[in-house]
């Protein structure tokens, strides 16, 4: 089965040539560098990615690896909540300032809660793409949870304030919310493409085959 996440390479030889690096908490040194090639994938973009086939070192997660992964993984679902929840509270009091009267009462304004749910969904993106920044591997399942964490949050929200704003509002907001993420974690996952790891699970060892480089 192979598996295609990013990693950091954390030293080169000559510059060029991957020395070590860390992948899912787990820091890998490279013995020898077997082969090297370049691609051109075909996209709109063409990017140049430089393979290299190395051997590495064995290497191991221990205790604390293990634990500092997961609370770099809460942390960072934890992180983009709370940065969602700073942005929209901040635009929501300038807003109030500029206009007093534009959320009074029940609100059926259809530019003003259009306006409304653009605000989450950037807000979304711009909180997926740290929430994946943040943890560093799997960054849309991470983004995923940060989508679900909001969407929690969301509909005990709706319920408080089902009579102040119409229906589709609700039903339009809290369905952005996990695709807003999701699209912040993928834009950053594209960003970590410069430095990506290809894995080969073989009888529960996992053994490092190819890394790509920008």
């Amino acid at each position: 089965m192979w598996n295609r996440e990013a990693i950091d390479v954390t030293a080169k030889e000559h510059g060029y040539f991957p020395k070590a690096f860390t992948w899912r908490g787990r820091r890998h040194a490279v013995s020898a560098v077997e082969q090297c090639w370049t691609v051109v994938e075909q996209d709109w973009m063409h990017r140049v990615l430089k393979h290299f086939t190395v051997p590495c070192m064995e290497t191991f997660m221990n205790e604390f690896d293990q634990e500092t992964n997961i609370i770099r993984s809460i942390f960072a679902v934890l992180a983009g909540n709370f940065v969602w929840t700073v942005m929209w509270i901040g635009s929501n009091a300038i807003l109030t300032n500029l206009n007093p009267t534009l959320y009074e009462g029940r609100v059926e304004d259809v530019s003003v809660l259009s306006f409304t749910i653009l605000r989450s969904v950037l807000f979304s993106i711009i909180a997926g793409d740290l929430t994946a920044w943040i943890a560093h591997w799997g960054e849309i399942k991470h983004a995923v949870a940060l989508g679900v964490l909001q969407l929690t949050f969301g509909i005990v929200v709706s319920a408080q304030m089902f009579n102040v704003l119409p229906m589709w509002y609700h039903l339009i907001f809290n369905f952005l919310l996990i695709p807003g993420s999701m699209l912040g974690g993928w834009l950053r996952a594209m960003k970590f493409q410069r430095a990506r790891v290809n894995v080969e699970v073989r009888q529960g060892a996992e053994q490092i085959k190819d890394i790509l480089c920008l």
